[in-house]
């Protein structure tokens, strides 16, 4: 499995990037709907006279009231893993792992851990692979553009509180904890884009003030470093100059570099049970090639033996998911983390067994995936008929973790959920889009999803009834089964790794890969190349 890598020289790294915006919290009461969730998509922020506009509030004198009365929280805790204690992972934007893998900066930090050479991004843009690793699912999204997404649909953060394992999210560039724009200019610290937040998008979230206080500008990084406070689980965006976004990999390279490296040299932070995971979103350097991007692995936590090898064993954005929860022991979404690969360094502590590619049940190679695009669902703007929720597969078990029992008492007996029409927070302006003005629901008697009959021909003509279903849940005769009336999704995802085997959307027919390769290569530049 691994491999050793030819060491390389450093290049001097980098200073500490500096930062100065204020972190913010939510000082006001939103109205949380109970019952079923709401999901909201729209193209741009509105701002209107609310009790909750400081949480999309982009003019200076706004932003500046409402960091003023931020509430910020920085919880610790101390609880046991079998690889590590603590993990913090750094997403990078956009780029080909041919062109990783030769930087010098990113080089060092490499020959420093262990190279995940089969690392995928599970579709594309930016936004579905960030979905995916929050939740186990990126629910068709296949844009950039501003979406919320329903309280029943469970995130990490579920899984770690239910173990008491704290986090926190750490964005540079926020103007303030908690904030919910669609993007902001930040004069000092670089501008900041929502569709790169790991966290803000989910309703369970965005409508939890004490959650919403972890969602953090990076200044709290730094201010959480020094004050001892670091949460055993965290994540950390860069603006879009250093991620590379509106750059490129030299850029966003150095900074990573000149970031990671002061950490390792702490002993609070890396104190022999830290593991730092960097990746990159997608591969942005060519569309239609395969979605491959670099993993890098390193801190204290990882064995000496395994500092500059590479790990040659499949993984994408799930495995980010499947690894922690393996690590602390932690129960499951019943989602695409069931399926995923353990990063084999972890695997080893935990005893679960890495995966190699089935062609018999993926249905074809591995080289004839791609993981560059989107299938249809929820947040898809394909033109289909029918856009829900898939219910998580409650039957999955994967080396003892089984979904997690708050997940299986909401999904039970269902198949699915309609999102709901509007989010009532008092704070947005909310665009409905036209292809879910009337939401589809499953009849019973010809469900589609429970295999008696349906509609052959997708064009939804069986199941309609006219009628307005958002928010709805989706029943049938097999329902109380559960994963036996979504044949295609979840299925198949312990014999397999990770997305393996991309589920159909449902009764939407649209391509799982994409067409044949463009004739040109991935463009693979220069060493530090400006």
């Amino acid at each position: 499995m691994y491999t050793t890598i030819k060491a390389i020289s450093l290049f001097a790294a980098a200073g500490l990037v500096a930062a100065a915006a204020s972190s913010r919290g939510l000082g006001q009461n939103l109205h949380v709907r109970q019952g079923r969730p709401n999901l909201t998509i729209r193209d741009t922020p509105t701002s209107v006279d609310s009790p909750a506009v400081g949480v999309t509030a982009t003019a200076t004198a706004d932003v500046a009231a409402a960091a003023a009365t931020a509430k910020t929280l920085s919880p610790t805790s101390n609880v046991e893993g079998k690889a590590f204690n603590r993990i913090l992972q750094i997403y990078l934007e956009t780029t080909a792992y041919e062109n990783a893998i030769n930087n010098t900066d990113c080089q060092a930090l490499i020959n420093q851990g262990i190279l995940l050479t089969n690392e995928y991004g599970v579709a594309a843009p930016s936004q579905p692979n960030y979905v995916a690793p929050a939740s186990g699912d990126y629910y068709g999204t296949n844009s950039d553009s501003f979406l919320l997404v329903d309280r029943n649909v469970s995130t990490i953060v579920d899984l770690l509180e239910d173990k008491n394992i704290s986090w926190g999210d750490y964005n540079e560039g926020l103007p303030f904890t908690g904030y919910d724009g669609f993007e902001y200019s930040n004069p000092v610290e670089g501008n900041y884009a929502r569709k790169h937040n790991l966290l803000i998008r989910f309703e369970s979230i965005f409508q939890n003030p004490d959650r919403l206080a972890k969602i953090k500008n990076l200044t709290m990084f730094y201010e959480d470093l020094n004050n001892k406070q670091l949460p055993q689980w965290g994540f950390v965006t860069p603006n879009l100059y250093n991620n590379g976004h509106d750059t490129n990999i030299s850029v966003s390279c150095n900074w990573t570099r000149s970031f990671v490296e002061p950490l390792l040299q702490n002993t609070y932070f890396n104190d022999g049970k830290t593991v730092i995971m960097i990746t990159w979103q997608a591969n942005g350097d060519n569309p239609y090639a395969r979605n491959h991007v670099a993993g890098i692995l390193l801190g204290g936590a990882i064995d000496k033996d395994l500092v500059g090898t590479k790990d040659d064993a499949y993984y994408n954005h799930y495995s980010e998911l499947s690894s922690v929860q393996a690590n602390w022991g932690l129960h499951t979404l019943g989602r695409w983390d069931v399926g995923a690969n353990v990063w084999s360094w972890v695997g080893r502590k935990t005893g679960d067994a890495i995966r190699s590619w089935n062609n018999d049940i993926a249905g074809d190679t591995f080289e004839s995936y791609y993981w560059n695009q989107s299938y249809g669902g929820v947040f898809s703007s394909a033109n289909t008929s029918l856009h829900v929720y898939p219910a998580p597969n409650l039957e999955l078990v994967q080396n003892g973790r089984t979904v997690l029992p708050a997940i299986a008492d909401a999904w039970k007996g269902e198949c699915g959920s309609f999102p709901s029409r509007n989010a009532d927070d008092g704070g947005h302006d909310w665009q409905w889009r036209g292809r879910h003005r009337n939401s589809r629901r499953f009849d019973e008697a010809e469900m589609a999803c429970d295999g008696e009959g349906g509609d052959d021909d997708n064009d939804g003509a069986d199941a309609w009834d006219g009628a307005d279903h958002s928010g709805d849940h989706v029943g049938g005769s097999n329902a109380e089964a559960n994963g036996s009336c979504l044949p295609d999704y979840y299925r198949n995802i312990i014999e397999i790794p990770d997305a393996a085997h991309p589920p159909q959307a449902f009764e939407v027919p649209l391509p799982l890969t994409p067409p044949e390769p463009i004739q040109t290569p991935i463009t693979v530049y220069p060493v530090d190349q400006e």
